[in-house]
């Protein structure tokens, strides 16, 4: 996507379209930040002091339509179900002949969660939260515009036989005997993955940056939604225990005890129990990869590569540790 024709684009949507249909005067004071985003997206922050309004307009290419449909959908899903999200303001598509999409929605003033500085009663909102996602249930699995019936466990090895070739391809992590370990123990989880009676509905991205704290009621709100979709439940709940718990166990077992009581479904902690192990030795796996990754992308710069080693060898034993202790 040209970033200039971009930024044409998307101020021409702004004067000829955002601002008209929410009546706000041209002339006045109009301020845009530029916060850091994922390669797919641009989002643009608009601030509009003298009406109150603070918009985040989420700009991408037409090749992103299906993606923002999907989006779409999952708001209309969570809406329904009164999960609270960041308020759509508006939706565009095909903007300018180059096909723009703008994607409009409230910009929630709030802070991030802090994973060294939280209460209980932000715990026990943060469970309330969750379980609310997960309450929203479905027979089937994917994303929520293109759900499946089958295949389930499959795509689940695939991604991590996708992790390990990663892996093997940058070397100076994993040697071949210990390749081999965890993929035979990942296999052995095949059955019980393909034991599902349904599936949640996950966000599938909890970490801290998605996580914010409103500061006018202080309740709990998730962003980037654009992952949503229908999975297992323990995928949400093993990023939520080291992304924002830092794995400490008072609150995990704390979190877990107001979420089970508040989900209200059968089963809820024996599945848990049974499936965690494969989600939670994943997660490590999946952090192994990508700071290997980052560790060879900033090898020559000393102190870069050091972190990100560090970060490798400390998933890398959890990994093994997880391998050794939880069987099927």
């Amino acid at each position: 996507m040209d970033i200039f024709k971009l930024e044409f684009a998307f101020k021409s949507y702004l004067t000829k379209i955002l601002f008209p249909k929410l009546k706000i005067d041209l002339n006045s004071d109009i301020r845009i930040l530029i916060p850091p985003t994922g390669v797919k997206t641009i989002v643009r922050l608009v601030e509009i002091p003298q009406y109150k309004i603070k918009i985040a307009v989420r700009i991408s290419p037409q090749k992103s339509s299906k993606d923002i449909d999907k989006l779409l959908k999952t708001y209309e899903i969570l809406e329904k179900n009164q999960v609270l999200i960041p308020r759509r303001i508006d939706l565009f598509k095909d903007y300018s002949k180059s096909g723009v999409i703008f994607w409009a929605e409230e910009w929630i003033d709030g802070k991030v969660w802090d994973k060294g500085n939280y209460t209980d009663d932000m715990l026990l909102k943060l469970s309330e939260k969750v379980s609310m996602f997960h309450q929203i249930t479905s027979d089937k699995w994917g994303d929520v515009s293109c759900l499946k019936e089958r295949g389930f466990s499959s795509f689940q090895l695939r991604k991590v036989n996708h992790r390990l070739s990663s892996l093997k391809r940058i070397g100076k992590g994993f040697d071949r005997k210990e390749l081999k370990i965890v993929w035979n123990w990942f296999k052995k989880w095949d059955g019980i993955l393909k034991e599902a009676g349904q599936y949640e509905l996950i966000h599938d991205k909890m970490h801290s940056g998605n996580v914010v704290v409103d500061e006018k009621d202080k309740s709990i709100i998730f962003l980037d939604l654009a992952t949503t979709h229908f999975s297992f439940k323990e995928q949400d709940l093993a990023m939520i225990f080291h992304e924002l718990f830092d794995s400490r166990e008072e609150h995990i077992d704390s979190f877990l005890g107001s979420y089970f009581s508040l989900l209200g479904i059968k089963r809820a902690k024996e599945d848990f129990e049974k499936r965690y192990p494969f989600f939670h030795a994943y997660y490590h796996l999946s952090r192994c990869s990508a700071n290997l990754r980052r560790d060879k992308k900033f090898e020559k710069i000393q102190n870069m590569n050091k972190t990100f080693r560090k970060k490798f060898e400390k998933n890398k034993d959890a990994l093994f540790y997880v391998i050794k202790y939880e069987n099927v």
